[in-house]
């Protein structure tokens, strides 16, 4: 069984708006610490990410309740310009908007799957699927 629900992301607060989403449903499917943790962390960074650098966009949370896993997919589109270079952005410490340049490596060591749909002069599409057996 899968269930979606999709967040408008327009400005700061609905990075907690998301966050708060996804610690409900981490809630209700698992008691592991761990993966409501790394889940609460993606969910963040991506928001985030829709509202400093995607000029806005939404983010869509799917619920996974299959016999073999559990999780959640996040999914981010935004109205940004895309990245130029998709390798630099990934590197910690580096950031176009004066932050620590942290947020798109710790999505990627924090999920199961990532992927990244840059565009240059398009609207992005970020992934990251979080899990447990």
């Amino acid at each position: 069984m899968t269930s979606s629900h999709r967040i408008a992301v327009t400005e700061e607060s609905h990075v907690g708006v998301a966050r708060r989403y996804v610690a409900e449903i981490c809630a209700r499917v698992s008691t592991e610490e761990v993966f409501r943790g790394r889940a609460a962390i993606v969910a963040t960074e991506m928001t985030r990410n829709v509202v400093r650098h995607g000029k806005g966009g939404e983010i869509i949370v799917r619920q996974i309740l299959a016999p073999t896993a559990t999780g959640l997919e996040l999914l981010a589109l935004d109205r940004g310009p895309g990245l130029r270079n998709f390798a630099e952005c990934l590197s910690d410490g580096f950031s176009t908007g004066g932050t620590t340049g942290s947020g798109l490596g710790a999505i990627k060591r924090l999920a199961d799957r990532f992927e990244v749909f840059p565009t240059w002069g398009w609207h992005g599409c970020l992934g990251a699927a979080i899990s447990f057996w």
